[in-house]
């Protein structure tokens, strides 16, 4: 299959390029290669791109209904997230973690692609109202697991200050400053466009006959919860610093359950969707 060849190029891509971001992170006289290493994640983005473009024509349809769709669709928004950001915000650095990321994500997409195999589901198919939900929940995905890796970052060299250890990795890093500021940007980005996918799932399962709660549902609105309290503390409280970012790290965790959990929990909204669409095409 092309789009798998595509894919694969890309993952290779981004292989090399934490290769070299890593050379750059590690290695004092390599100060000049992170842009290279930007280089080849531009080459290995465009293939990211040629390989879902590929797929949505073959399936017919916005790459976004199974796992190894979805994992490609969130890690190409996440390296376009970085690739359009990063420099603007000067934070090439964030490279060095983001590749690695996207490589790990990709295979995964490469490693589970027999799951999308078959038949589409009915209710998987076209619909405005069903690709902006997909689009926007996944870009939120995207944005809040870039701030993930921040707040990590933020949360290691904190460390690495008390530790008084500012030689190395610590001097090629941005201020703390900086990355907490980023954060807040990466969670405005992502809040919104959380909120705005799930109202647009709620509407289109109202529209379809679907239930609206179920239990991935609750894991969504809670992850969007913790989320608004970080929005909150940030702009309300007057939050900054380690406390905000643990907030996240705490986000993430009920971010990976929601997603997870789509798929496995019983009696899922996105479980049942098609089952109920089929009675109502087959009566």
């Amino acid at each position: 299959m092309t789009y798998l060849i595509l894919l694969g190029l890309a993952g290779a891509g981004y292989l090399a390029a934490t290769v070299r971001f890593q050379k750059a992170l590690y290695a004092p006289e390599a100060d000049g290669e992170p842009p290279r290493g930007r280089g080849l994640l531009w080459a290995a983005f465009l293939l990211h791109t040629a390989a879902i473009a590929v797929w949505g024509v073959q399936l017919g349809r916005l790459p976004g209904s199974a796992p190894p769709e979805t994992l490609a669709l969130m890690s190409w928004m996440m390296m376009g997230m970085y690739l359009v950001l990063a420099s603007a915000w000067k934070l090439e650095v964030l490279g060095a973690f983001a590749s690695p990321l996207a490589t790990l994500l990709v295979l995964a997409s490469l490693a589970t692609s027999t799951w999308g195999a078959g038949p589409t589901a009915p209710t998987m198919r076209g619909g405005w109202m069903l690709v902006m939900h997909i689009a926007a929940v996944l870009l939120g995905y995207a944005a809040f697991t870039l701030a993930t890796i921040i707040a990590l970052l933020y949360v290691f060299q904190t460390r690495l200050l008390k530790q008084k250890n500012v030689t190395g990795i610590f001097r090629k890093l941005p201020s703390l400053e900086a990355l907490d500021r980023t954060t807040y940007r990466l969670i405005a980005i992502g809040f919104p466009a959380m909120v705005l996918g799930i109202a647009l799932g709620f509407l289109r399962a109202e529209m379809t006959g679907g239930r609206f709660w179920s239990p991935d549902v609750l894991l969504g609105l809670i992850t969007c919860g913790i989320y608004a309290v970080y929005i909150h503390a940030r702009m309300v409280g007057g939050w900054q610093g380690r406390r905000v970012n643990m907030l996240l790290l705490v986000g993430f965790v009920f971010l990976m359950a929601t997603y997870v959990g789509i798929g496995v929990l019983p009696r899922g909204v996105h479980r049942d969707l098609p089952a109920v669409q089929s009675e109502k095409m087959n009566p």
